[in-house]
């Protein structure tokens, strides 16, 4: 039997909280599909007390990319960048691609050196809109943040749809993208209230 014509009860109960959300064009998605926003990052700006006159270029998220402000602050022997959780997300060197699974980016040198304090502050936004969750996002989509609630087409336009940001679920009927698992995101959804629970997966 396939998924379509499947009852699919996905909720299986818990502390449930929902959301309206749009699913992005060009995505024709299943009750249980595993959501998440697509971001955007903004333009680097140099602190206003910088002595050193290079810049930040090169600027891409990656699959966890977390909203709101990144912080790259000078050690004297590179930057190190910070998230807005405040934790440290690696340590990148002037003038050498720095990459990771949040954000990537490349410190240029300038006329004047950085100095130790010199700081840059790249913000990190929703756009509002969702795809299925990849572990190969590069907008920014990888991380699992809701379960879809009812089945959605968006193939020829952006589509309103619903999603679950919290209860427990059928982990059979969560759906990802071809060659991962649900179970790639259990750990993550568990922070945020979605629990998987594993049952024989069957119409019930």
């Amino acid at each position: 039997m396939d998924n379509v014509s499947m009852v699919r009860n996905v909720l299986l109960g818990g502390w449930v909280t929902a959301r309206a959300n749009t699913i992005a064009v060009g995505q024709n998605l299943l009750k249980g599909t595993l959501l998440s926003e697509i971001k955007s990052a903004a333009a680097a700006l140099a602190g206003e007390d910088n002595t050193g006159d290079g810049t930040v270029d090169s600027i891409a998220i990656g699959p966890k990319v977390k909203k709101g402000n990144y912080r790259l602050v000078c050690t004297g022997d590179g930057f190190n960048v910070i998230s807005p959780e405040g934790s440290s997300c690696g340590h990148a060197t002037v003038d050498t691609a720095f990459v990771s699974d949040e954000i990537s980016l490349t410190i240029a040198a300038g006329t004047v050196a950085f100095v130790a304090g010199d700081a840059f502050t790249i913000t990190v936004s929703g756009t509002g809109k969702h795809r299925m969750v990849s572990k190969a996002a590069t907008d920014g989509s990888g991380t699992a943040e809701q379960v879809l609630m009812v089945d959605t087409d968006a193939t020829e336009a952006d589509k309103a749809g619903k999603g679950w940001e919290s209860g427990e679920f059928d982990a059979a009927h969560l759906i990802v993208a071809e060659g991962e698992s649900a179970g790639d995101y259990r750990d993550e959804m568990r922070v945020r209230s979605m629990i998987q629970i594993e049952t024989v997966g069957g119409n019930y």
